[in-house]
């Protein structure tokens, strides 16, 4: 979502020589640090755990790789054939 924040300028240089130094963007810089200052008032959930597994090769064919519900899909699958 965009919006707009006014930043002390010494704050915003800092972030953006740290979101650099990081390979990150600006704003998954903020997003990491609104969510850190979030937890650490307990207000925020613990983020959802997922377990991908990966397989030798190329992906099967037909599979698109950008949609997420043809990768969930995929994940249901596998977990069905091994539920461990």
């Amino acid at each position: 979502m965009r919006t707009t924040v006014n930043l002390d300028d010494h704050l915003l240089a800092e972030a953006k020589r740290l979101a650099a130094a990081q390979g990150i963007t600006l704003g998954q810089f903020m997003d990491d640090a609104v969510r850190g200052r979030l937890a650490a008032a307990g207000d925020v959930s613990d983020p959802v755990a997922l377990e991908f597994h990966t397989v030798p090769g190329a992906p099967n064919p037909g599979i698109d790789l950008f949609s997420n519900r043809a990768m969930f899909d995929l994940l249901d699958e596998a977990e069905r054939e091994d539920p461990a």
